[in-house]
């Protein structure tokens, strides 16, 4: 995008936007102030202000700098400088990095980090063969033995690929799952909000000259379009952050045989098992999810809106329309990244068709195949426990396998107990129209069981 110096790189999340926008923001300040927009009535203020500022920046690049970062002088002399001119719109830059550096820094953060992504993890995780649509939903079914049948669906999928995932080294989300929601979470709602001041001031801009940037081209401005598209940017992250938090997902290390697969049997029982159960605050958090998702909508939109809108020279700004699509997105893309939040937040809002898909495995799409989602249930009327959305079922030891009750004695137990799934398929109001639209037909009286 432009070329800028390695300054200051030191701590920031390892995101491109993150570190070319926060990289050049801590730029343009180590030295000097950048150009500003000030009231009058201000005036006074203003220039004691802007000192705190530039000292704040200053001792910021050296923090940036440091193997022992301190982010909390810097931050104090941005919180006065803003006390004294609340329209220096610098002084809430400033806070950003800091509030970014602070949590870069965090132990708390980083030991959570650490502890929760040990080396191989990730391999063993990846290296897992997903489950297929249908067979979660207990589409599919194999024969374990002669008369006894095992579900198709994620089950299988728990017990065999998650126990390999699992047997050296457990998956223990939670203190991550803690930390992003005591720490994490609100040092972004304070980002929002200091960035949410900014775009309050129309005309503010930073102006970076080559001697600030080390760029060769000329001097490069950031305005308030880039600071909506950041704001939306964060407003995603902060929605993957509150979906990340809202169930439990802990698993416990285990080897897969008779004497050990009893951890496993709890962590997965219906009726109390705790993987896939919403945590104390999941239904907030879901419903903040949504929230934090529409919201990055309306950002990324207003983006859009500001940058159609500029009328100066655009030569310099650091992001502009670009007729070519070299050093910008061109109108067209705009066109099409419109019509993308639109339908989006559209998904959010209410029920809408689903007509591509060919859902009960019959080999064709049809009318009969249009399928009516809303996926705003799912973030306001969440479910509590995703394994109770099943038909019942049972462990069995003998075959290390979960089985479904009623099987061969009384297919009537094999039941989705709320086939609606809160609200996110309204028509489907009954076990059998659930079956139907899905294809889950009642199994043969005898096997082979092949997956469907």
């Amino acid at each position: 995008m432009f070329s800028h110096s390695r300054r200051g790189r030191r701590g920031f999340p390892h995101s491109p936007i993150w570190c070319v926008f926060l990289t050049a923001l801590v730029s343009v300040m180590i030295i000097s102030g950048c150009e500003e927009s000030t009231s009058p009535e201000d005036e006074i203020d203003s220039e004691a202000a802007q000192q705190l500022i530039d000292q704040g920046f200053q001792l910021l690049a050296v923090a940036f700098e440091s193997d022992a970062p301190d982010f909390d002088s810097p931050k104090a002399l941005f919180e006065q400088a803003k006390a004294l001119d609340p329209n220096n719109m610098d002084a809430n830059v400033g806070l950003v990095l800091c509030e970014v550096g602070q949590l870069s820094q965090n132990q708390d953060v980083l030991t959570a980090v650490g502890n929760t992504f040990p080396s191989g993890l990730f391999a063993k995780i990846a290296g897992s063969e997903p489950v297929g649509f249908r067979r979660v939903l207990g589409g599919g079914v194999t024969q374990a033995g002669s008369q006894v049948l095992s579900p198709g669906g994620w089950l299988t999928w728990m017990q065999g690929r998650l126990g390999k995932v699992v047997q050296d080294q457990p998956i223990n989300l939670s203190p991550l799952q803690d930390v992003t929601e005591s720490v994490i979470i609100p040092v972004l709602d304070v980002v929002i909000l200091l960035l949410e001041s900014i775009e309050a001031h129309t005309d503010w801009q930073l102006v970076l000259t080559p001697e600030l940037t080390g760029m060769q081209e000329g001097q490069l401005e950031i305005d308030v379009t880039d600071i909506y598209m950041l704001d939306g940017l964060i407003h995603a992250l902060k929605a993957q952050l509150h979906f990340f938090v809202s169930y439990e997902l802990d698993v416990p290390a285990f080897t897969y045989t008779v004497a050990d697969t009893t951890i496993l049997q709890a962590l997965l029982n219906q009726q109390d098992g705790t993987f896939l159960k919403l945590r104390t605050n999941g239904a907030t958090n879901l419903g903040n999810t949504r929230t934090s998702l529409l919201s990055a909508i309306t950002k990324l939109g207003l983006f859009k809106t500001f940058l159609e809108a500029e009328t100066d020279d655009q030569t310099d700004d650091l992001i502009k329309i670009d007729p070519a699509g070299e050093d910008g997105p061109t109108a067209a893309d705009l066109a099409e990244i419109a019509a993308g939040l639109v339908d989006f937040a559209a998904t959010l809002s209410g029920p809408f068709e689903v007509t591509d898909t060919d859902f009960n495995g019959d080999g064709s799409v049809t009318v009969e195949d249009a399928l009516t989602v809303d996926l705003s249930a799912y973030f306001t009327s969440p479910i509590s426990d995703i394994k109770q959305t099943l038909p019942p079922y049972y462990w069995n030891s003998m075959y290390m396998t979960f089985l479904w009750y009623g099987w061969p004695e009384d297919f009537s137990l094999f039941v989705f107990p709320n086939p609606t799934f809160n609200g996110m398929l309204p028509d489907l109001t009954t076990d059998a129209a659930f079956k139907a639209f899905f294809g889950i037909t009642m199994f043969p009286s005898a096997g082979p069981f092949p997956i469907g």
